[in-house]
């Protein structure tokens, strides 16, 4: 309640028409509790996890007779990091964005935030960015991880590695929206985690399942875009379909998600 009395302060002290400030006023807010907070410890332990099984797993199976090794097959270990990286995201968009606008109703912070001029896309775009901030944290400890593999293991190191990790970012904007949607729609942080996964990981793979089974290629779903990162950083894939896919689908959340915000009353 002091971070936010103090950022309240700070944002009043704006004139109305620097929103941009007051944008970064409210992303810096929202960086502030996630820092202080106990589901940055629990991210880092799911991320500390998945990364360990990930190498552990890999060191352990055997190819064609022989056990993998880091200096031999770190390419291949890379590889397989990288195939668990759209799930760390929908993880981080579940933790930090998905009780972004509703928490504010829960918590009652609103009545405060809300008495002063702000305007309310303000607040969505401050949240908004705070995630990505988050997300390309997340991006910048994956690409340390998969260069030393890479490089340990006589990997490949090009340009099509940074372009990957971009598309990525490009890939945390549109499931951040989705997140920022349901939060405006949920009334309770739970609900608003439990359904953004629901919609980010169990509903994709059921729609994906129904549609190609009547022959349609669901390349536009959440689920199908998650691997285009790793494809454009192996030297496939279709980035640019896809990452207008991602602007529609971050475009389109987005103005529903301040259209919902807008709306809402206590």
């Amino acid at each position: 309640m002091e971070i936010l009395s103090k950022t309240v302060e700070k944002m009043s002290s704006y004139t109305t028409n620097s929103d941009i400030n007051q944008v970064f006023a409210v992303m810096e807010n929202e960086i502030v509790k996630f820092l202080r907070g106990k589901k940055i410890y629990i991210y880092l332990i799911i991320i500390g996890l998945l990364l360990a099984l990930d190498i552990g797993i890999s060191l352990m199976v055997e190819n064609s007779g022989e056990k993998m090794s880091i200096t031999q097959d770190g390419d291949a270990i890379a590889h397989s990091i990288l195939g668990n990286l759209y799930l760390v995201l929908f993880i981080m968009a579940t933790l930090f964005t998905a009780g972004a606008i509703c928490s504010e109703y829960e918590d009652r912070t609103a009545l405060i935030l809300l008495t002063k001029p702000i305007k309310r896309p303000t607040i969505v775009f401050g949240k908004f960015l705070a995630s990505m901030v988050v997300g390309f944290a997340t991006l910048l400890l994956f690409l340390i991880v998969v260069i030393f593999f890479k490089a340990v293991g006589n990997g490949t190191i090009n340009g099509d590695l940074f372009a990957g990790m971009g598309v990525f970012l490009v890939y945390i904007m549109a499931i951040t929206g989705v997140a920022m949607l349901v939060s405006a729609f949920a009334k309770k942080s739970s609900t608003s985690a439990l359904l953004t996964l629901f919609v980010l990981l169990i509903l994709p793979i059921i729609l994906e399942s129904i549609l190609s089974a009547r022959g349609i290629d669901p390349w536009f779903f959440l689920g199908s875009l998650g691997d285009t990162g790793r494809a454009v950083i192996e030297g496939g894939g279709e980035p640019l379909r896809d990452i207008a896919a991602m602007l529609v689908w971050t475009i389109v959340t987005m103005a529903g998600s301040i259209f919902l915000f807008k709306k809402r009353q206590f």
